[in-house]
């Protein structure tokens, strides 16, 4: 494959989006210490000076699939020569900006394993472009990692079951919901007081106060156009989850790199039935605000709909997650006097299991072959009462853990589930 280049309009892309963030880092104090007009002036030649330097960085860009090898090379004033190799490749996942759905390009984002920059991305390429170079990459990686045969990797779209697509009134209903809708009324009531209090505060400083209280309403608003059109079906690959108002994303997950699924019940969902369903994945970051949407299973749905995607995902977790648990001890409430009652953890002859959290319990279902570490933790306060934690360590960076165990429990968990994940890896 001879060396590409992306889109042409790519520079436009990133210059827009590097326009609002020098609005964003101006914010109204700048306008206020400015004034409107230089403000303005600032916004426009930041705007214009992004737009340059992303065309010339387009123009020194390429990249090319040689020798198994996914080679980009990018930077300006650094130049880097990147080799990503097919088989260290976990997931491919298309994305669409909103920017980029309105001109039909959209952005390959590439998860690799290990390594200090564990993501790969080209950013911006024809849709049809960018749906070919994806199963390319992946029938590529299956043929330079698979033993026995796999399925062939299929276009978006075709091959697929659809196993569930989020109605739009849960949605909005489960966002309507949450404690950042219920508290805005709240924060609003400050700027309108301010206004009737102080009628002599400037434009400018009621705006701030504004644009701060409506800040309150910002993560439900982009949860909700987020995971808007929410969809899980069934590829030959996989499992593929597909979602986004403003922003689409496909998202492909081999089923082997699953490593550990949750069910968490919110609080104010519970008059709805309602749970979600989390995954951890491997080589999948979590951080930047990427891991709402990347460890997502299904946002909500009543518990007659994710038992089975559950079990889809990691046979044996629809059960797992609803067997009685082992309490933490009475002794545990004088580390943790109100969490220790919604502790617990179990076994089965496959997974292990542990429940947390008060307003929001969460429980997660880890497979013994998933498991790469056990740890026994002990603080000075654990300690003085005969009380230990056992934490296990997968690929994901899920935190999974049975705290607040008696030392004599503990032991016997962490040598059990070191056994366990021994015997499952061979």
């Amino acid at each position: 494959m001879k060396p590409q280049r992306l889109h042409p309009l790519t520079p436009l892309l990133k210059g827009v989006r590097a326009f609002w963030v020098v609005i964003a880092a101006l914010s109204w104090q700048g306008f206020a210490r400015f004034g409107v007009q230089r403000g303005a002036v600032i916004v426009a030649l930041g705007g214009l000076g992004a737009l340059l330097y992303s065309f010339v960085v387009w123009r020194v860009s390429s990249f090319a699939v040689v020798d198994r090898e996914l080679r980009i090379q990018e930077g300006l004033v650094v130049r880097r020569n990147r080799a990503v190799p097919l088989e260290r490749m976990q997931s491919i996942e298309v994305i669409r900006p909103l920017l980029a759905q309105l001109t039909g390009l959209a952005e390959l984002r590439i998860e690799v394993v290990g390594g200090d920059k564990s993501e790969a991305r080209l950013a911006y390429l024809p849709v049809a472009d960018a749906e070919r170079l994806r199963v390319e990459l992946l029938a590529l990686k299956q043929s330079a990692t698979a033993t026995d045969p796999l399925p062939e990797p299929v276009a978006a779209g075709s091959g697929e079951e659809v196993l569930h697509r989020v109605p739009l009134r849960d949605l909005a209903i489960s966002q309507a919901l949450t404690w950042s809708t219920i508290l805005s009324p709240f924060a609003l009531a400050v700027p309108v007081a301010l206004f009737a209090y102080r009628p002599e505060l400037s434009f400018v400083g009621i705006a701030g106060t504004v644009t701060a209280a409506l800040g309150t309403l910002g993560t439900p608003v982009r949860r909700f156009l987020r995971f808007y059109g929410f969809t899980v079906a069934r590829v030959p690959e996989g499992l593929r989850i597909s979602h986004g108002a403003t922003e689409t994303r496909h998202q492909t997950v081999p089923m082997e790199r699953v490593q550990s699924v949750a069910l968490v019940r919110p609080l104010l969902w519970r008059s709805e039935g309602w749970v979600a369903c989390e995954l951890h994945v491997a080589g999948v970051r979590t951080g930047e605000g990427e891991a709402v949407a990347d460890d997502t299973l299904l946002p909500v749905a009543d518990p007659a709909t994710a038992w089975p995607i559950l079990d889809r995902a990691l046979p044996g977790a629809a059960g797992a997650a609803t067997m009685p648990l082992a309490p933490a001890p009475d002794v545990a409430r004088w580390r943790a006097p109100v969490r220790a009652r919604t502790l617990g953890f179990g076994l089965t002859p496959d997974l292990f299991v542990t429940r947390s959290g008060l307003f929001s319990p969460r429980v997660t279902v880890v497979p013994f072959s998933r498991i790469q570490a056990v740890s026994l933790e002990q603080g000075p306060w654990q300690r003085w009462l005969g009380l230990a934690s056992v934490r296990v360590h997968t690929a994901g960076g899920a935190r999974v853990a049975a705290d607040y165990r008696t030392v004599a429990e503990a032991n016997w968990l962490a040598a059990e589930l070191h056994a366990r994940a021994a015997a499952a890896r061979h």
